[in-house]
Parts: C-alpha cells; sequence; structure tokens
C-alpha cells in the first residue's frame, strides 16, 4: 500500500459571481464538493509555499493519516479574518465504503491557509500547518474509534481538558475543547512554536492526562498507517 497522496497548492482564482457576496474562491480536493470561502479583494501575501511543504510533509510523518490531504494557499485574506481552518471531506467519486455497519465515502481532507496584508511570518506558517493538522487527526481518530467527532471531543474534556467548554465564536476561541485538542497535539506530538500556549489550564507538556492520551493516539495512528511501497 502506497503512501496517501498529499499537496501543497497556490490557489489564484479568486472570481466574483452575479450576486453582491463579492470575491471569493470555490476550494475543494480529492472529490469533494467544492466550498465558496469568501475574501477582500486587497491584495495580500500567500504563506511561502516551500516551508509550508517543509512543515505538511514533517508533521505527516510524526502522525500518518492514510487519506488524501491537501494545504491550499488562497492569494487574499478571508473575510472572516482568521488565519486558516481544516475541512474535514469526502471523496464523491469515489465508491461508498463499508466500516463497522456504516456506508460512507472514503474521506479526504484539507487545510486552507489565508494570506495576510503583510507578509507572514515563518513561525506563523510552521504554528498553523501543525495546528490544522491536529484537526485533521481529530476526525480521523473519531472514525478510528467509531466516534462522532463531537464525541470524541466530549471524552477529551473529559479525560484531559475539564476547564475548556464546547463554545465557540469570537473571544471563546481559547476556551474551546477543540482548539485544546489542536494545540496539545501541536506541542506534544510536532513540536512547533511550544512557548505559544493560548490557553486557560496548564500546558500538555506539564499535564500528565494529556500526555498519556496522546502517547496511546500516536501509537494507534501509526499502527494503521499505510507502509510507502
Amino acid at each position: 500500500m502506497t503512501a496517501a497522496d498529499a499537496t501543497v497548492q497556490v490557489l489564484m482564482n479568486a472570481t466574483h459571481g452575479f450576486d453582491d457576496r463579492g470575491l471569493h474562491y470555490a476550494v475543494q480536493y480529492g472529490g469533494s464538493y467544492a466550498r465558496e470561502v469568501l475574501v477582500d479583494p486587497a491584495p495580500a501575501y500567500p504563506h511561502d509555499v516551500q516551508l509550508v511543504t517543509t512543515e505538511f510533509d514533517r508533521v505527516r510523518a510524526l502522525a500518518p493519516l492514510p487519506f488524501p490531504m491537501a494545504v491550499l494557499l488562497l492569494s487574499h485574506e478571508v473575510v472572516s479574518r482568521t488565519n486558516a481552518t481544516y475541512y474535514n471531506e469526502y471523496d464523491y467519486t469515489s465508491p461508498p465504503i463499508e466500516t463497522d455497519g456504516t456506508t460512507r465515502y472514503p474521506p479526504v481532507g484539507y487545510i486552507v491557509l489565508s494570506a495576510k496584508r503583510i507578509p507572514i511570518h515563518p513561525a506563523m506558517t510552521r504554528y498553523l500547518v501543525s495546528h490544522e493538522y491536529g484537526h485533521g487527526v481529530q476526525y480521523h481518530l473519531a472514525r478510528l474509534r467509531g466516534l462522532d467527532d463531537q464525541k470524541l471531543l466530549a471524552e477529551y474534556r473529559e479525560q484531559c481538558r475539564p476547564e475548556a467548554s464546547h463554545g465557540y465564536g469570537c473571544g471563546h476561541w481559547h476556551t474551546n475543547v477543540g482548539e485544546y485538542f489542536a494545540n496539545d497535539f501541536r506541542i506534544l506530538v510536532a513540536e512547533r512554536e511550544v512557548e505559544f500556549w493560548p490557553h486557560p489550564g496548564n500546558r500538555p507538556d506539564e499535564n500528565l492526562s494529556v500526555i498519556g492520551y496522546w502517547a496511546r493516539a500516536i501509537k494507534q495512528l501509526s499502527s494503521q498507517a499505510p507502509r510507502s511501497a
């Protein structure tokens, strides 16, 4: 079995529709449906493609995910002013597969990195690639364990991060359990920008429950990773 497909792409194809929603990208990968991402028309700087590629290859080796993945670099800044998003998607061009009595299409995933109006510091790129990849790990662990992804996060909160919440939004990002999950992964597994800990509560490398959870998770990921040809 060969390693799962992975790519890094710089997107330049922003377009206007006939409505008043403004400039947008249609983002998709690996047979997924397209999603519309609204962007600001102002000139902006995308992430450095070589640095993104290096970081993406590195984190995939540390925590293998056996499905097609991509990092898509926008050439404009998203109107939400967020930095990046992970999309958990499915390949609707392939035959559905049955696992544990559930029929679904094969998974794919992609990270969308927003451009910014000033050049992006390399530390931001390193942080975002590992953090967003951590969300991909979240969805894949849920599938491996036969759980809804929200059930996985509820268990993570109970076992590791009782101070977290399930709320999300402006001013509440730092308390969300899914963001704890991704940043725990970034620091403990990816070891990227480890000095940055934006959450209440102790750091993952000071939390025995978090350390134990991730040791088991990486063992599970490694045991089902595809082997290179």
